[in-house]
């Protein structure tokens, strides 16, 4: 019996070692950086909280309660700052002072929404000087805000597509903008 316990246990811990997490938006490691996280919707919000998961466990950094004030952990006490929380209670975007090697990770921001539940925005912050990409000069788009924008794209081949990924890329950060997915034709 002792030897099924030890048999799920390292089952357990192979899966959660093994286990992948997505990010929505990539973020480029600076001194001073900015974590955006705005809530999409109209719900009645009831908090935020921001966690960093350090491989086997989260972190909390901050939450944020509009009945209760807001709360930052002492090990970020003087290195972060809620954005804009005397602005509005939908964008709860984290600004670092002072952010090094050690802040490189992935970042949750998690709204409670009644009656909705849960919203949850995923950050990757990386080591990087810069995402920047050269764009063939028949590729370059320019609008104004307010403007309507098409986007087209081009396969070199007739290959078979199951998704494909709009990203607005940026000197600080990448952030998909449009993910469509595709049905499998195969049987």
């Amino acid at each position: 019996m002792a030897y099924v316990t030890w048999l799920l246990a390292i089952l357990h811990v192979h899966k959660a070692l093994c286990e992948e997490t997505l990010w929505d938006t990539t973020v480029r490691l600076s001194e001073t950086m900015t974590l955006e996280c705005v809530y999409p919707l109209t719900h009645n919000l009831t908090q935020v909280e921001w966690t960093k998961n350090t491989g086997t466990k989260t972190v909390s950094i901050a939450v944020y309660n509009p009945n209760h004030n807001m709360h930052i952990e002492s090990n970020y006490l003087h290195r972060v700052h809620f954005l804009n929380s005397t602005v509005g209670f939908r964008n709860m975007s984290l600004s670092f002072y002072n952010a090094s090697e050690a802040d490189i990770g992935i970042y949750s921001c998690l709204f409670h929404a009644f009656p909705n539940g849960p919203w949850e925005k995923k950050i990757k912050v990386v080591w990087s000087d810069s995402f920047e990409i050269a764009a063939p000069s028949d590729s370059y788009l320019s609008a104004e805000p307010g403007q309507d924008v098409t986007l087209t794209c081009q396969l070199p081949r007739t290959w078979p597509v199951q998704q494909v990924i709009w990203e607005k890329v940026q000197p600080h950060q990448v952030e998909p903008i449009n993910i469509l997915s595709f049905p499998s034709l195969e049987g």
